[in-house]
């Protein structure tokens, strides 16, 4: 979907009254920086994008695949590999919380990360 038209869908949304929006895609950036613009919050996925807009920004789930497709490639290249259906989250070290905005205490942002 092209930017402009994630901006205009978040800006209708704030028009509208919403406090909080989110995205599912593989551009979020349009989405986090109108939000910002329109004074309301933004919740994250798949990637940390606080850096954005780290005042609008809650916080949100992001994905560190990079040690568990290491781990299978060693396994494949030592013949060890089992093929297998993988759900993989916070505990299995894939899925992680990126940082809360500042306004945020740290109690509640403890709180989200355990």
């Amino acid at each position: 979907m092209q930017s402009s038209l994630l901006a205009e869908a978040t800006n209708t949304l704030i028009e509208q009254g919403i406090d909080v929006v989110t995205e599912h895609q593989d551009c979020p950036k349009p989405v986090i920086e109108a939000a910002a613009r329109g004074g309301i919050m933004t919740v994250g996925y798949h990637a940390d994008a606080h850096s954005v807009a780290p005042d609008a920004w809650v916080t949100g789930a992001y994905w560190t695949w990079g040690p568990t497709m290491a781990d299978l490639v060693i396994q494949a290249v030592m013949g060890t590999y089992k093929p297998n259906h993988l759900r993989l989250g916070i505990d299995g070290g894939v899925v992680d919380l990126a940082p809360s905005a500042p306004m945020f205490p740290t109690r509640c942002s403890r709180k989200c990360s355990m």
